[in-house]
């Protein structure tokens, strides 16, 4: 529960902390609570950056691409596939404005995100079909 530590005041903290205990949260989810209740204007602090993927050759391309394509199928059916219809239209009707204005650009963000996923997908697909073929036929 180290995320909630960005909590400065104590007694919000633990009040974070017992909401967190009593509605059964993911560690995860204090993390975007904490966030979202308690910004701060530190932007990427606290967390390693990560690391370009360099030095691959064309079956390590492929390996990694497996690998972090079944990890997002995998957040799919696990957590974003879980959200029923009534937690979305719950979270629409979120009452103060300014977290309606919060939520819309998570929106936007996940928008523009899943675009790009889906362009890079596209090509990505274009780009292992015709290694594919290539290949010759499967057997």
């Amino acid at each position: 529960m180290s995320f909630a530590l960005t909590v400065q005041n104590l007694n919000a903290r633990h009040a974070l902390l017992r909401e967190a205990a009593r509605r059964g949260w993911s560690p995860q989810r204090v993390r975007f609570e904490a966030q979202s209740r308690y910004p701060t204007n530190r932007r990427g602090v606290g967390g390693r950056p990560r690391k370009p993927a360099r030095g691959l050759d064309p079956e390590g391309v492929l390996r990694e691409l497996g690998r972090l394509t079944d990890r997002w199928v995998e957040f799919h059916a696990q957590v974003l596939g879980c959200v029923g219809p009534e937690e979305w239209v719950g979270l629409a009707r979120a009452p103060d404005s300014g977290r309606r204005a919060a939520l819309r650009a998570l929106v936007r963000t996940a928008e523009m995100s899943l675009r790009d996923l889906e362009r890079a997908g596209r090509a990505a697909r274009a780009t292992v079909g015709e290694v594919g073929r290539a290949l010759g036929p499967r057997g």
